[in-house]
């Protein structure tokens, strides 16, 4: 017959139920955040950016060759993948969702090995809840590569909790997510430098000799490093070496804005609004949240290296917080735990991302289509004429499904000094081209989205529509959370008119 239950007792769930219902809980809350900005076309000039890519893929252009830019390979892998399923914008939407979801998964297990069912889950929420303060709520790289820096953690500390003195299959796995997460974003470095470190480290402490640790840290340099070094003997097979070289290193040694620091003291003042999460990672290291001396050097380290992969990027925008939001969960998940206080801390902490960053923002998305559609209805209704964005939406590249594109499409790269040549072309050199080829239409904002602006191009530019552009019409567009006065230059005089 069993065991009678206690009057008014609750059945116990299976641990399989247990672990549906807790992922069911991620990803519908990641979805509530989410689904609103889904079909938004000017969500993030860089997601824009990075579907254009991955949809330009799909006819055969190539990263850094024919559409430059400073990020690894693997995120436009990741953007030409997803091509696979749609050309729309939604479906790039829908994947940042299920990434994002995935990550707090791999949060909640990371944080179970340390702390209560319900801390963990706060900590996947906080998660999610905190990526729209800092610009996440997109498809911004550290939404991809968060997931692969998590799966590395969660294996390296279900690693440590055996306290093994040899490395296994979860060390090498976590050494092939680490090197993955480096063709997505190059400052990954630091967290996967730091993962490779503790594992030496608790080998030693474990009883490993020196030539073991050698070699371990030998065969872990080379899975870390392979996909990144697979990516560079492409580009040399295919004989572009010089503009995968050019890109991947020297264009990120001379890139530094000057209103960088102000975007960073912005940025801090977030995070002082976030100050309960301080709290609970406070009452982590000191102790007194009861994680294990070997966990707390694993997770102050982890933390430390994620602030250096945020300050080896010379320029500063919000969004490059992003990585530091997953070591910040996870930290702050053992004082989660903590009666009564913890709860208190990850509640405040998620009801802030509501208010700053509130969910179900349909009006914004609705309002971002109108005005996109507004701009697409000013320029030219013949699909063969060719349009040039100087500075404003490159969506509009896909959706007129124009033919061949600038090298640099990224309006910054065209109009902000700073990346003036900063590519393996002249700046000059490709605005030239593109007025050479006499286009029908020139989009470009009223006012520069970054200074200093490069004067060079906009001078070039505003010469040729004033001379050569019959009408001019100011159109309002809805972008990054701002609305932006942008012009369409129309009726340009094409090669042979009078």
């Amino acid at each position: 017959m069993g065991e009678k239950r206690k009057s008014g007792s609750l059945p116990a769930l299976s641990a399989p139920l247990r672990r549906m219902i807790v992922v069911a809980t991620i990803v519908l809350f990641a979805l509530a955040w989410r689904y609103t900005l889904f079909g938004n076309p000017t969500l993030h000039v860089d997601d824009e950016f990075y579907f254009l890519v991955g949809q330009r893929m799909h006819q055969g252009d190539l990263p850094y060759v024919d559409l430059w830019d400073r990020k690894p390979f693997g995120l436009f892998l990741i953007y030409y993948l997803i091509g696979f399923f749609s050309d729309q914008v939604i479906s790039y939407q829908i994947a940042a969702w299920l990434f994002v979801s995935a990550t707090g998964v791999a949060i909640y297990a990371i944080a179970r090995q340390w702390t209560t069912p319900l801390a963990s889950l706060l900590a996947a929420l906080l998660y999610v809840a905190s990526l729209s303060v800092f610009g996440g709520q997109g498809g911004q790289a550290p939404i991809f590569y968060n997931l692969l820096i998590a799966i590395a953690a969660l294996m390296i500390v279900r690693w440590t909790r055996d306290d093994s003195d040899h490395a296994d299959w979860r060390v090498w796995l976590a050494m092939a997510m680490c090197g993955l997460s480096l063709t997505v974003k190059q400052t990954a470095i630091a967290e996967s430098a730091f993962f490779g470190l503790f594992v030496l480290y608790r080998l030693y402490r474990n009883g490993a000799g020196p030539a073991r640790l050698a070699a371990i840290a030998s065969i872990a340099m080379v899975i870390g490093m392979a996909p990144f070094a697979m990516t560079g003997v492409f580009y040399a097979a295919s004989g572009h070496w010089y503009e995968f070289y050019q890109a991947m290193f020297l264009s990120n040694l001379d890139k530094a804005y000057p209103d960088a620091e102000d975007m960073a003291r912005r940025a801090l003042l977030r995070f002082i609004y976030l100050l309960p999460i301080g709290i609970g990672i406070a009452l982590t290291f000191t102790g007194r949240a009861g994680l294990a001396a070997k966990y707390r050097v694993f997770a102050e380290g982890w933390l430390v290296a994620a602030v250096v992969g945020v300050a080896l990027v010379p320029n500063f925008y919000i969004h490059y917080l992003l990585p530091l939001l997953l070591p910040v969960a996870v930290v702050a998940a053992p004082a989660f735990g903590i009666r009564w206080i913890g709860p208190a801390i990850a509640l405040a902490s998620i009801s802030y991302g509501t208010v700053t960053a509130p969910p179900f923002q349909q009006k914004y998305t609705d309002l971002s289509k109108a005005d996109f559609d507004a701009l697409l209805a000013a320029l030219p209704s013949d699909p063969e004429a060719r349009v040039l964005v100087f500075e404003g939406p490159v969506m509009v590249y896909h959706y007129r499904n124009q033919g061949d594109l600038p090298v640099l499409t990224m309006p910054n790269h065209l109009a902000n000094e700073v990346e003036r040549d900063v590519a393996h072309v002249s700046t000059m050199d490709v605005v030239t081209e593109e007025l050479n080829k006499r286009p029908s239409a020139i989009v470009m904002l009223t006012k520069p989205r970054t200074l200093p602006i490069n004067a060079q191009t906009w001078s070039a530019i505003e010469h040729f529509a004033r001379k050569n552009c019959a009408l001019k019409r100011e159109i309002i567009v809805t972008e990054q959370w701002a609305r932006w006065k942008v012009l369409a230059y129309t009726g340009c005089i094409q090669s042979g008119q009078a």
